[in-house]
């Protein structure tokens, strides 16, 4: 398991970043009343490195499979067997395992592509994860921390309009990135 110590910096920024969207977004959700008793800014480091850890862990785990699957379907189309199973994006499909085999040696490979294709994977998981966390934020204030005498929060299009645009960006920059990867050695075949 990673401490902090142990964080890459991208990975530090990637958590931290993300955590960053989710107290920014929730306090503007909450207008002038900010986080409840929460001004120390260690303590708000602490909790956007906390939030941003957990986000990025779900996204990773229960949302990007099927994100990651779609994505990958709009590149090479989907695949010729058909199941029940090629529906689930939780059990991997065999041209899943494959490429992710083949990602995992060219990481071997000083002079490959790789590190590039890993630096465009860490933006597409920031842009998932940054709209994640602007949903989380607004869901929380709303629903635990109304503010006082509305039973609301501030709701924006500006945020609506930002969480759709890093949506469809990310899964664009997926889509793409996917693409290119196909023409690395080794592309497999669904």
């Amino acid at each position: 398991m990673k401490t902090l110590e142990t964080l890459s910096l991208p990975e530090l920024f990637r958590h931290f970043f993300c955590g960053g969207a989710f107290v920014w977004v929730f306090r503007y959700s909450r207008g002038s009343h900010g986080l409840p008793t929460v001004d120390s800014a260690a303590v708000l480091f602490v909790i956007a490195l906390l939030a941003g850890s957990f986000i990025y862990a779900v996204h990773r785990s229960l949302i990007y499979p099927a994100f990651g699957r779609a994505a990958l379907w709009l590149a090479l189309g989907r695949p010729k067997r058909k199941g029940a199973h090629y529906y689930n994006p939780f059990k991997p499909l065999p041209g899943e395992i494959s490429r992710d085999v083949a990602r995992w040696e060219r990481r071997q490979d000083e002079k490959s592509v790789q590190c590039h294709l890993d630096e465009w994977a860490d933006q597409v998981h920031l842009l998932y994860c940054v709209a994640w966390a602007t949903l989380l934020a607004t869901t929380i204030a709303t629903l635990w921390f109304p503010l006082p005498g509305t039973g609301a929060s501030r709701f924006s299009w500006l945020l609506t309009f930002a969480v759709s645009v890093s949506l469809v960006a990310a899964f664009l920059a997926d889509y793409r990135r996917r693409l290119v990867e196909e023409h690395l050695p080794k592309p497999i075949a669904m």
